[in-house]
């Protein structure tokens, strides 16, 4: 079925640690791609990589430019579905909800 290899492609593009589609996808030392906010809030409790618990030698994260790319080609070709439930006009307001949703 058309779009199906994309929507594939959609979901191997997930963060480890948030199960969300990367944002600023960056590579740590392990050679595992995170978004750069999850893994950055990982390492302000870890010295380990999240994925395999190995100790890291460095928190240094280098930005993913190809995996960025083709999360904006895979997303230029299949419109992503938006769920109203994570649509929040703050940390517990969902949008849509309450007397003027």
């Amino acid at each position: 079925m058309e779009g199906e290899g994309v929507a594939d492609a959609i979901e191997a593009f997930r963060c480890p640690i948030t199960d969300e589609i990367l944002l600023d996808p960056v590579v740590t030392g392990d050679g595992h791609t995170y978004s750069r906010a999850a893994i950055a809030q990982w390492f302000r409790d870890h010295k380990t990589s999240p994925l395999t618990g190995a100790d890291l030698r460095t928190k240094k994260l280098l930005p993913n430019h190809a995996m960025r790319k083709a999360i904006e080609e895979a997303r230029a070709q299949q419109p992503l579905a938006i769920d109203p439930g994570r649509l929040r006009i703050c940390e517990d307001q969902v949008l849509g909800e309450g007397s003027h949703g």
